[in-house]
């Protein structure tokens, strides 16, 4: 009888003790926050779905700038530039984001339409094992990879 008083003493304070999501993603990025300096991210993959770029399209990029407080980057089409706020408790959100006007084929277009509005409802990342990870809520929306100069 005492070991089973034990036993579910223990796996009360286990559940007591247990965190939720937002928890460790705020956990993780608190580990590896953004570094000082500029460092450019490709995107790979958007709302679970991996992406792939034809050959005469750019990537899709971001570039954070933690000192400035300014975002720039390709959109699949055009270039944009902002500016962003962020904390090391792994919070992050964009403002007004504005960028060039040129026009490319329609997937191309399509591409940068659904980015740029994922893109404005962040509110979360994680950077991990050179992978930045955008969230909305607790949903992984946007997962980039380090690029490598």
């Amino acid at each position: 009888m005492k070991r089973i008083a034990l036993f579910s003493l223990v796996a009360l304070l286990s559940l007591g003790s247990c965190k939720c999501h937002k928890d460790n993603v705020e956990a993780k990025a608190m580990g590896q926050s953004l570094s000082k300096e500029i460092t450019e991210w490709q995107l790979v993959n958007m709302r679970g779905k991996d992406i792939t770029y034809a050959e005469d399209q750019n990537p899709v990029t971001i570039q954070l700038n933690p000192e400035a407080n300014n975002v720039s980057g390709a959109s699949g089409c055009n270039r944009y530039f902002g500016d962003f706020k962020f904390s090391g408790q792994g919070e992050i959100s964009f403002g007004e984001l504005n960028g060039t006007k040129m026009a490319c084929p329609e997937p191309f277009m399509n591409l940068e339409r659904q980015y740029m509005q994922t893109l404005r409802a962040v509110d979360h990342y994680i950077i991990e094992d050179n992978q930045l990870s955008l969230l909305q809520g607790e949903k992984v929306v946007l997962i980039y990879t380090q690029v490598r100069k």
